[in-house]
């Protein structure tokens, strides 16, 4: 029986850890939320969007390797795009894109059951590993947390009634825990929750095994030196994107505020305050017979300095900028840039941008497509990564 008390010790460290980067992807995700919310505008959006495009429309396919067996190599590619089929890669691959541009990086996770292999992509939130690892393959042990309904739970898991199950804060849901291990004998499950066991391939063993290494990859946009995730773009421009957004709301309420008329009222000038901020009324009563100028006076709000309007527009030039997605790229002229071949030499150093996301995914989908080779019966390696441009 393996000692939960260690692993829960284990987790814990790793957790504690990997909180500083946890709490970053956080941050990613309400930075995109309040573009759509309306409390942010959508400059830096709009690059993920266009980045987005770009590798939606490359989908990466997969060949395998012909070898000696031609006809074996081509039961299994049959085998292998079944898998990619009914698991709607293409659709995995297009949320894939967006978490990886938005906060860095995307876990993929590949699992057997019942002769069916399964992809997904486990929130990398909920994904721990050893700390000071630049890579999951380095790391001693690797923990994914899943949450699932109690009866659910129940119905999967009979032998865990009369347990205590691990529960969300809020009581509602079953935390259950995988700790994949490489041992003597290949890849080693253990999950549990709470004091329950649920599953340990020291006693049962498991066709996984045979991968030898981690069913998990993490795909990321620009590396960070001290963990296997990356920054995205939310990381990187989410500076300029909030100078731009305190500009603009700078701007906005500066506006407003000179068109709403406001007024100094001197106490005791007699003006009847009430008819005056009525419009409708075509008569205003004074309490006296004089009516000075400084009874009533119009408040003049002060405006921005004539260099705002400049610096917001050279703070939204900047984000377009570094994050390649100037005008040219959609299609616009940049300002001062007429020459074709200009313009063409703009697109082209997008498009080096959006060939080196690409090609950092396609390394990794290149060991996830040969891990799930190896789950239906090849041999690890033998996947090419091709792309198909639709």
């Amino acid at each position: 029986m393996p000692n939960l008390d260690l692993f829960h010790e284990e987790l814990d460290r790793y957790v504690r850890a990997k909180s500083e980067l946890d709490a970053r992807v956080t941050r990613d995700l309400e930075r995109c939320r309040s573009c759509f919310t309306g409390s942010s505008t959508a400059w830096l959006f709009s690059s993920v969007a266009a980045r987005h495009a770009d590798l939606s429309a490359q989908v990466p396919g997969v060949k395998v390797a012909q070898g000696a067996d031609a006809r074996a190599a081509k039961k299994l590619q049959k085998k292998l795009d079944k898998t990619l089929a009914d698991n709607f890669f293409a659709q995995m691959w297009s949320d894939a894109a967006y978490t990886k541009l938005l906060t860095g990086s995307v876990c993929w996770a590949v699992t057997a059951s019942g002769g069916a292999v399964r992809l997904s992509q486990p929130d990398l939130r909920s994904v721990f590993w050893e700390p000071g690892c630049l890579s999951l393959d380095d790391s001693e042990a690797v923990y994914v947390r899943s949450t699932v309904l109690p009866g659910r739970f129940y119905a999967l898991f009979p032998k865990a009634r009369g347990r205590r199950p691990e529960l969300t804060p809020d009581g509602r849901r079953v935390v259950v825990t995988d700790r994949y291990s490489v041992g003597p004998r290949g890849l080693e499950l253990l999950r549990f929750s709470g004091d329950a066991v649920i599953f340990d391939s020291a006693e049962s063993g498991g066709a996984f095994r045979s991968l030898g290494t981690y069913p998990l990859v993490i795909d990321r946009l620009y590396p960070d030196d001290r963990s296997p995730a990356g920054y995205g773009y939310f990381d990187l421009y989410g500076g300029v994107q909030r100078d731009i957004d305190r500009l603009n709301a700078a701007i906005t309420d500066n506006v407003c505020a000179g068109s709403r008329r406001r007024y100094f009222c001197r106490v005791g000038g007699g003006v009847n305050e009430r008819e005056f901020a009525d419009e409708s009324r075509p008569i205003v009563h004074v309490a006296n017979s004089f009516l000075g100028e400084d009874s009533i006076r119009e408040i003049t709000p002060a405006p921005l300095p004539a260099i705002s309007l400049g610096l917001l527009e050279s703070r939204i030039a900047e984000l377009k900028s570094v994050s390649f997605n100037r005008d040219a790229v959609s299609g616009g002229t940049e300002t001062g840039v007429t020459s074709g071949t200009a313009i063409n030499a703009l697109q082209q150093a997008a498009m080096k941008a959006s060939n080196d996301i690409s090609g950092t995914s396609e390394r990794a989908m290149h060991r996830l497509f040969n891990l799930t080779l190896s789950l239906l019966g090849g041999r690890f390696g033998d996947a090419k990564v091709v792309r198909n441009e639709e």
